[in-house]
């Protein structure tokens, strides 16, 4: 046996054990009183017997059960913990062992209650104990200051807030969606294989026919530290030197299809979504990236509206109460999206699919209303040529 595995350990401050069908909710309690103590590894996969690792377990399709137990993490833990919570396979003789590894950064943590509020928990040895009021308090006096090395990328974060706001008051009512990786790779603008990545959707997994930021017979435009494909008021995209990606799409080209003139197609937004992340990820595949930060914003989100069924369900034909636009606001943004670069590359649909979902849940709609184009069980982008 190799020295690293725990077989004949004890549960501690820094080490818990949990089967293999343990519940994400269970798991999240974990981490979380990880997150405020020391931190430490959870092995998912592990069988105890009196607080002692006796045996292994398999974690059935370990990288699917990582995607939905991370959704769950980012969703249900305050501040999300991005970057604090990573993830490594270990091959055993029982199967898949899913090792989750704690790197505290922004005490205190909170686990979002169903009922609402908020639970912190601590862990101290082996158990998980309330945190009082003096020991929140102490955790936020202590948190650190944030800034261009803060483990939440606030300085990168704010650069994505700045080029959103420039792009949607230049050309309102239109999807965006950026990403920038960490930390940033030095683009040579001018190599052959990003202008073949623009020019060819089919080169990073995408239909050439598809809704995708390709435009048939179009070159890339050379800037002086960027590449670009197509016009601003129309479907545009964009490779910067330091990294930094960038997509757009009239709202209005996103209604074209739909039911009712102010809807928009549930289906084109998951496919130029998805496109879009299949591209960052070939784009930053060959460099020493760690994570990669991902936001989509919607302007004229107070005029369109989604629809309250995607097309070919029951629902979709019959007559219901229209659902509503996005309030009074102009434009409609989902959280920043921090990805590890290893997740982006394993499954960038996936990726995607996390960025629409949020955009669905900002207008109050359920994740089962997302197009049954995205396959759940594959998670995968099914549409072909």
């Amino acid at each position: 046996m190799k020295p690293p595995y725990p077989l004949g350990r004890r549960e501690s401050q820094e080490l818990e054990f949990e089967a293999a069908t343990a519940s994400n909710e269970k798991v999240a309690r974990e981490l979380v009183a990880m997150l405020n103590a020391s931190g430490g590894e959870l092995w998912l996969g592990v069988r105890e017997e009196d607080g002692v690792a006796a045996s292994f377990e398999h974690v059935a399709d370990v990288d699917r059960r990582w995607g939905s137990l991370l959704d769950d993490l980012l969703s249900k833990i305050e501040p999300a913990p991005t970057n604090e919570v990573t993830r490594r396979i270990e091959h055993v003789a029982a199967g898949d062992v899913l090792v989750i590894r704690v790197q505290p950064a922004r005490r205190p943590y909170a686990l979002k209650k169903r009922e609402g509020g908020r639970q912190y928990l601590l862990r101290v040895d082996d158990r998980i104990l309330p945190m009082n009021d003096d020991q929140i308090r102490a955790a936020y006096a202590s948190r650190p200051p944030q800034g261009r090395d803060a483990p939440d990328s606030a300085h990168e974060a704010s650069a994505l807030d700045e080029r959103r706001a420039v792009r949607l008051e230049a050309s309102p009512d239109r999807l965006w969606v950026a990403s920038l990786a960490l930390p940033p790779p030095d683009l040579d603008v001018q190599d052959e294989r990003l202008q073949q990545l623009l020019t060819d959707p089919s080169s990073s997994g995408s239909r050439r026919s598809g809704r995708t930021f390709g435009w048939p017979g179009r070159k890339p435009a050379l800037k002086r530290d960027a590449l670009e494909l197509g016009e601003l008021d129309l479907r545009w995209t964009r490779i910067q030197q330091d990294g930094l990606l960038e997509f757009s799409v009239p709202a209005r080209h996103l209604a074209g299809l739909a039911k009712e003139p102010d809807e928009l197609d549930g289906t084109g937004i998951l496919e130029y979504v998805i496109a879009f992340v299949r591209l960052s990820a070939a784009v930053y595949r060959p460099f020493e990236v760690e994570r990669v930060l991902f936001d989509l914003a919607l302007s004229g989100a107070d005029r369109y509206h989604l629809p309250a069924y995607p097309p070919g369900t029951y629902g979709h034909g019959l007559v219901h109460e229209r659902p509503p636009a996005y309030g009074d606001a102009a434009y409609v943004r989902t959280s920043p999206l921090a990805v590890a670069a290893q997740e982006l590359d394993a499954n960038p649909d996936r990726v995607g699919f996390r960025l629409v979902r949020a955009l669905y849940q900002a207008y109050g709609l359920p994740e089962d209303r997302i197009p049954a184009a995205y396959d759940r069980k594959l998670e995968r982008l099914t549409l072909t040529d």
